[in-house]
């Protein structure tokens, strides 16, 4: 007899069948609690990333937010100078000229597409563009109601129009009555 020949079956083949299936079992364990632990982490991942976006977004709205107030805070500044250089009595087109356009080179960066002055008395409405001579028309026009006249000029004043919101375009309106004139930035 040879020292390399085993006996045929050292086990039962009752016990081998056990074994396998207790094998089994715990692989099918495994899969399973490694697939539940998949989908929890996955989960939690998309939690995470939920959380991390709408933090980003409260953060871009924010900076928009500032951005915003910045402008229209600059935007009064400079309605109120141009208002201050506007003498009592006639209104004539040519003295404001310069300083319009001055004014004009400054803020339309930020979306100012044209500044018009309205003289109540005449009816008339002078429309200043970038780098252009002004142009006039009739324009019979009333100020509101609720809008008096006033010798004092500050930022109380100002009246900002609500968004007009045309196609992929916002529009605002930016004005201030002062000495029968209604100054209008139209951004």
């Amino acid at each position: 007899m040879s020292i390399f020949t085993t006996p045929v079956s050292v086990y039962s083949i009752g016990s081998g069948k056990k074994v396998l299936v207790a094998v089994l079992i715990v692989a099918l364990l495994l899969v399973a609690g490694g697939a539940a632990l998949s989908m929890w982490s996955a989960g939690q991942m998309r939690e995470a990333i939920k959380r991390q976006f709408n933090e980003e977004q409260l953060v871009i709205a924010r900076n928009v937010a500032n951005l915003i107030e910045r402008e229209l805070k600059v935007l009064k500044r400079e309605i109120l100078i141009i208002a201050k250089e506007i003498s009592p009595g006639l209104f004539y087109p040519e003295t404001l000229n310069k300083s319009i356009q001055k004014t004009l080179v400054r803020v339309v960066e930020m979306g100012v597409r044209h500044i018009a002055v309205v003289e109540i008395k005449s009816g008339k409405i002078y429309t200043y563009m970038p780098n252009q001579y002004w142009t006039v028309r009739d324009f019979p026009v009333q100020p509101p109601g609720n809008w008096p006249l006033t010798e004092n000029i500050n930022e109380e004043n100002i009246r900002v129009s609500q968004p007009q919101i045309k196609y992929s375009q916002m529009s605002l309106e930016l004005s201030v009555l002062w000495k029968e004139i209604l100054l209008n930035y139209f951004c």
